[in-house]
């Protein structure tokens, strides 16, 4: 009389032949010493441990391919958000005078004071992007510094004079939808600056 071979526990390790038959081969178990089993059986066994090992050597695999376009998605994104800010700070500096006329004309007071705190404030996200230090109140400050440029430079008020407006303050709340994914998720594990006060992700 064959055995009955039950399938193994997920993720239970063959460490020997015949400690496994004893304790998955039903029939044998009873009727034979632990490595003296019906051959039929050893080979079913066999055949089901490399089925195991097989099905969670391809699962490392994929989660492994996960886990590199993950990383590689997320250091992208903070390159691009970098990039972002350092453009933005870099027109900036190149003119200040005429991003200061700029503020002036949406109605704030002090503009080139104002311009200067935008400048700085564009560094430091540059910086905290690019190196994941202090990443999420980084992502959280941007988005909120995001939607105040949206409706201040690019509000409803503009639109009647100029249909393109419209489009800048849609372009905020996209990358707005950005820095909040950002801000959920961290910088990641490779490339990233940890500050222990501070949690990796919201």
């Amino acid at each position: 009389m064959l055995c009955t071979i039950r399938p193994l526990p997920r993720g239970r390790k063959a460490l020997t032949l015949g400690r496994e038959l004893s304790t998955t081969c039903s029939g044998c178990r009873g009727s034979a010493p632990a490595n003296n089993f019906h051959p039929h059986c050893r080979n079913h066994l066999l055949l089901a441990v490399l089925g195991a090992s097989t099905a969670s050597t391809w699962r490392n695999i994929v989660e492994n391919a996960q886990s590199i376009w993950q990383t590689a998605a997320i250091l992208i994104a903070r390159l691009i958000f970098t990039v972002v800010f350092v453009m933005a700070v870099s027109f900036k500096f190149m003119d200040m005078g005429a991003t200061a006329g700029y503020i002036a004309a949406a109605g704030f007071p002090f503009p080139l004071f104002l311009a200067w705190c935008a400048a700085i404030l564009e560094v430091l996200l540059a910086i905290a992007f690019l190196t994941g230090a202090l990443f999420v109140p980084a992502a959280l400050a941007a988005a909120v510094y995001v939607i105040f440029l949206g409706f201040s430079f690019h509000g409803p008020a503009r639109w009647a004079g100029n249909q393109a407006e419209f489009g800048f303050f849609v372009d905020h709340f996209v990358f707005l939808a950005g820095l909040l994914f950002a801000a959920v998720h961290g910088p990641g594990r490779v490339l990233a600056v940890k500050w222990a006060s501070w949690p990796n992700r919201v």
